[in-house]
């Protein structure tokens, strides 16, 4: 899709949000106003209120609904232990991420880092990994990525060093004078619980010395464009963290007891929920919106089937196995409208089913697990979530799906029409089939 715009071109799934009103609601994590992830200053015309967080990497117990942080449905979470972290970019799990010369990074062999910029690989099966405890399900998904230079061959990659049967992932590269940025994922056969990414000579290579710009280790699946584009490998010293200046803002919800509460959204017959996220786990039910009995519940089972629900009554729509993959960021849709129930995936519409359940939830929903909070936790990362008590068309809800992919570290282009192309004003897309000619002066 080749997108064209003026540098005064505001994103149009903004009006489309703004021109319904308070039927609208759009919760977003990390910063506001001008900071909000790679809008740019006229693109953002949600609001300029406070989301609640502390800092990248610190709790998130208040957040604003962006639509009107006065009078609009906030999301709270009272206790600090099951307040959602608000990261940015990439999380990088492991500690040391600059430092191979830190007791952190294991030498193999002969292997010597004598400062934070080089490591010595004078014989073969030489190497050096920088091991962190996981919970890592069978099936997930974890990518290692390092920042090197030199000259000759070397090999990175992903290693098991404690749980489960041995595993690796292991990638040649050829090393340049130009520090570049390598990556390789790991998808898991069984469950561990310690991986490394590790720098390791193999037989025939021959770089003996790499200089060293930084490591990581990621949950998810990455190429080193996609951590390129979210600001790079972050810096760690003695704990995980993310990237404070750049990347895209999201909620990392640990799997355990993480969520955020709205307050009534008023959703009957007739409604529009776009959810933006990533499951790194996928062991058992995991909750992205879920409000009480009788209210509507979307959820990912452990086959990766999608589902909306009325709450302890019965299933809307759901759809076939693998929808949802491990590590692979998704925008999710469930629309209601005139007995019929419609789930979308990054744009195409992936399910429709007739139903006589009508929604009738008088209490809020929760982000993250079931509304009690008891059941079915988001071992992954929500994004931006926009419920609107309104029936999109297909049209709407492809510009809105857009806007939210957008806004998601890792999303790739949101296009239910890869002939789709952006008109310059921002005002919509022009569709254009095969044998159609376009003059661009």
């Amino acid at each position: 899709m080749l997108l064209l715009r003026t540098s005064r071109g505001v994103d149009p799934g903004i009006p489309l949000l703004r021109s319904l009103g308070s039927n609208a609601h759009v919760w977003l994590p990390g910063a506001n106003g001008v900071n909000v992830a790679s809008l740019p200053s006229n693109n953002y015309l949600l609001s300029d209120g406070s989301t609640g967080y502390s800092t990248v990497d610190g709790v998130d117990g208040l957040v604003k609904d962006a639509m009107d942080p006065v009078t609009g449905i906030n999301l709270t979470q009272a206790t600090t232990a099951n307040k959602p972290l608000v990261r940015r970019g990439m999380l990088n799990l492991i500690t040391q991420s600059a430092s191979p010369d830190n007791a952190a990074w294991t030498k193999i062999g002969t292997t010597t880092a004598p400062n934070s910029t080089t490591v010595n690989v004078p014989a073969v099966n030489d190497g050096i990994y920088d091991a962190v405890a996981v919970s890592a399900a069978a099936g997930s998904k974890w990518t290692s990525a390092f920042v090197l230079s030199g000259t000759g061959t070397t090999t990175i990659g992903v290693i098991r060093t404690a749980g489960g049967s041995y595993e690796e992932v292991l990638s040649a590269i050829t090393l340049t004078a130009t520090p570049t940025l390598y990556a390789v994922t790991l998808t898991l056969v069984g469950a561990q619980t310690a991986l490394a990414p590790v720098i390791v000579r193999k037989t025939a290579q021959t770089a003996t010395t790499v200089t060293f710009g930084g490591g990581g280790l990621f949950a998810g699946t990455w190429t080193a464009a996609q951590i390129l584009a979210e600001g790079g490998i972050p810096t760690t010293t003695a704990t995980a963290a993310s990237n404070p200046t750049s990347g895209k803002y999201w909620w990392h919800l640990d799997g355990s007891n993480d969520s955020l509460l709205s307050g009534n959204l008023g959703i009957t017959n007739a409604c529009t929920i776009v959810i933006a996220g990533r499951v790194n786990s996928l062991a058992a039910t995991a909750v992205f919106f879920g409000e009480a009995g009788n209210g509507l519940q979307i959820y990912v089972a452990g086959n990766g089937a999608a589902y909306a629900e009325q709450t302890s009554v019965g299933t809307l729509v759901n759809s076939a196995p693998a929808a949802i993959v491990v590590g692979v960021p998704f925008v999710l849709t469930m629309r209601l409208s005139s007995g019929t129930a419609v789930l979308r995936k990054n744009g195409v519409q992936i399910a429709t089913a007739a139903t006589a359940y009508t929604l009738s939830a008088t209490t809020g929903a929760r982000l993250g697990m079931n509304f009690t909070a008891t059941l079915y936790p988001v071992n992954g990362a929500l994004g931006w979530v926009v419920p609107l008590p309104t029936a999109l068309s297909d049209a709407d809800c492809l510009t809105v799906e857009r806007l939210v992919g957008s806004q998601f570290p890792g999303m790739t282009t949101v296009d239910g029409d890869a002939n789709a192309m952006l008109l310059e004003d921002g005002s919509g897309f022009l569709t254009m089939e095969t044998g159609d000619l376009l003059l661009l002066e």
